[in-house]
């Protein structure tokens, strides 16, 4: 529990860390493009995750699995994390940190500075955040179990469908956030919102099905959405915070909501259907997550702060 614990503040500052590099090294044009690399990288490595554990549960018994297969994907990890830090160790600082550097603007207590001046940001960001990442915890993390131990469906016809859905949403992040960089943010937003709170109640009574065709149908659309949102939610929660505070509010905001509406989803879907006995429960707490960002977006955009103009106009 320690180490999981320890493991989740790294992947958390560095997660952070590389959306707000991205985000300053992006050119303006293709802002979204550039910073929503980040997401189709980490997902990259859930699905090379999903084909590695698809393949030594074909290859191996589960005495072997249990006694030695599990470390392989630990040991495939370990070495990109070594590739990682030797790549790291060759960046440089972003042009607006070094703006801010030479104009001898870096604070003392960013994260003081945060909580007493944007919390208003912080709010909607966790919000927007909550919105599309309840969505793919619901999809990598709640269903694969759903349909195992619930439905009875065979692990490996399961693993399979997440390693061919991964690879669609890989593809399509890229084509979906090179779309959004041609809207307008509050367009994109809305658009992305709307998709959610229309399509995931159909989305959800076609998982109902036993047929493995329209069960993979339905997760791979909801997978879609995710990567629909993904591009736009980590650009603009970005642009939300001056360069002063960003890394800080980037961290806070994502990482709060990963938690809570994250971490916690495959929890909080497993008590609402044991408290209504109703399955379906599941798309009407999404819907509302998403109800709730959609009415944060219409607010946000219709008194847009002035750090949120600045930090989009000094990004670049």
């Amino acid at each position: 529990l320690i180490m999981r614990a320890i493991q989740g503040f790294a992947v958390g500052g560095e997660y952070s860390g590389v959306i707000v590099m991205l985000l300053e090294q992006a050119p303006k044009k293709h802002t979204v493009l550039v910073t929503s690399m980040a997401g189709i990288l980490a997902d990259s490595g859930i699905w090379l995750c999903a084909i590695t554990i698809n393949l030594l549960t074909k290859l191996l018994s589960n005495a072997h699995m249990l006694s030695w297969g599990w470390r392989i994907p630990f040991i495939i990890g370990f070495i990109i994390a070594l590739w990682s830090y030797h790549l790291q160790k060759k960046l440089h600082e972003s042009p607006a940190f070094n703006s801010i550097k030479k104009k001898n603007k870096i604070l003392r207590q960013p994260f003081k500075h945060l909580l007493t001046h944007y919390l208003k940001e912080i709010s909607y960001s966790i919000i927007l955040w909550a919105s599309n990442i309840s969505l793919f915890f619901t999809a990598m993390a709640y269903l694969p179990s759903y349909l195992i131990k619930i439905r009875h469906f065979p692990k490996t016809e399961i693993f399979s469908m997440i390693a061919t859905v991964g690879l669609i949403h890989i593809v399509i992040f890229p084509i979906a956030a090179f779309s959004i960089d041609k809207m307008k943010r509050k367009t994109a937003l809305l658009i992305y919102l709307l998709l959610n709170i229309f399509s995931i109640y159909p989305l959800f009574l076609l998982l109902m099905h036993n047929n493995i065709a329209d069960i993979t149908l339905s997760f791979c659309l909801l997978v879609v959405l995710y990567a629909i949102g993904y591009p736009v939610a980590s650009a603009t929660s970005a642009e939300l915070f001056p360069v002063e505070v960003r890394y800080s509010g980037v961290a806070l905001g994502s990482n709060l909501a990963s938690v809570l509406f994250g971490a916690f989803t495959p929890i909080i879907i497993t008590l609402l259907i044991h408290l209504t006995h109703h399955e379906i429960i599941a798309a009407f707490y999404l819907i509302m997550l998403s109800v709730i960002a959609l009415f944060s977006t219409l607010k946000i955009f219709s008194t847009e702060s002035t750090s949120f103009q600045t930090s989009r106009s000094e990004h670049g």
